[in-house]
Protein backbone atom coordinates (compact mmCIF):
# COMPACT_ATOMS: atom_id res chain seq x y z
CA UNK A 1 0.00 0.00 0.00
CA UNK A 2 1.29 3.44 -1.00
CA UNK A 3 1.36 5.92 1.66
CA UNK A 4 0.30 9.41 0.41
CA UNK A 5 2.18 12.45 0.25
CA UNK A 6 0.38 14.52 3.44
CA UNK A 7 0.54 11.78 5.45
CA UNK A 8 4.67 11.61 4.78
CA UNK A 9 4.56 15.47 5.31
CA UNK A 10 2.40 15.60 8.67
CA UNK A 11 3.21 12.22 10.35
CA UNK A 12 6.57 13.48 11.67
CA UNK A 13 4.69 16.96 12.78
CA UNK A 14 2.21 15.03 14.95
CA UNK A 15 4.90 12.85 16.52
CA UNK A 16 7.11 15.61 17.12
CA UNK A 17 4.83 17.72 18.03
CA UNK A 18 2.44 15.98 21.17
CA UNK A 19 -0.26 15.30 18.00
CA UNK A 20 -1.07 19.33 18.04
CA UNK A 21 -1.29 21.94 14.92
CA UNK A 22 1.36 24.41 15.62
CA UNK A 23 -1.86 26.65 16.02
CA UNK A 24 -2.33 24.61 19.03
CA UNK A 25 0.82 23.87 20.53
CA UNK A 26 1.11 27.44 20.70
CA UNK A 27 -1.93 28.47 22.51
CA UNK A 28 -0.85 25.24 24.95
CA UNK A 29 2.69 27.31 25.15
CA UNK A 30 1.39 30.49 26.33
CA UNK A 31 -1.40 28.76 28.72
CA UNK A 32 2.19 27.02 30.41
CA UNK A 33 4.25 30.24 30.55
CA UNK A 34 1.31 31.60 32.17
CA UNK A 35 0.42 29.20 34.42
CA UNK A 36 3.21 26.81 35.09
CA UNK A 37 6.54 28.73 34.50
CA UNK A 38 7.32 28.00 31.20
CA UNK A 39 9.99 29.30 29.85
CA UNK A 40 10.81 28.70 26.26
CA UNK A 41 9.57 30.28 22.97
CA UNK A 42 6.23 30.66 22.05
CA UNK A 43 6.80 28.94 18.71
CA UNK A 44 4.19 26.53 18.33
CA UNK A 45 6.82 23.84 18.25
CA UNK A 46 6.25 21.01 21.02
CA UNK A 47 10.20 21.23 21.82
CA UNK A 48 12.24 19.23 24.85
CA UNK A 49 11.41 22.53 27.17
CA UNK A 50 7.50 21.77 26.06
CA UNK A 51 7.07 18.08 26.39
CA UNK A 52 9.23 18.96 30.16
CA UNK A 53 6.22 20.87 31.16
CA UNK A 54 4.20 19.46 30.19
CA UNK A 55 5.23 16.00 31.78
CA UNK A 56 5.77 18.06 35.16
CA UNK A 57 2.15 19.28 34.68
CA UNK A 58 0.94 15.45 34.58
CA UNK A 59 3.27 14.10 36.83
CA UNK A 60 0.98 16.62 39.56
CA UNK A 61 -2.41 15.40 38.33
Amino acid sequence: MRVPRYVEAVAPLAVVNLGLSIAQATKVQGWLKRSYGYTGAIDGTAVPGTRAVCKRLADRL
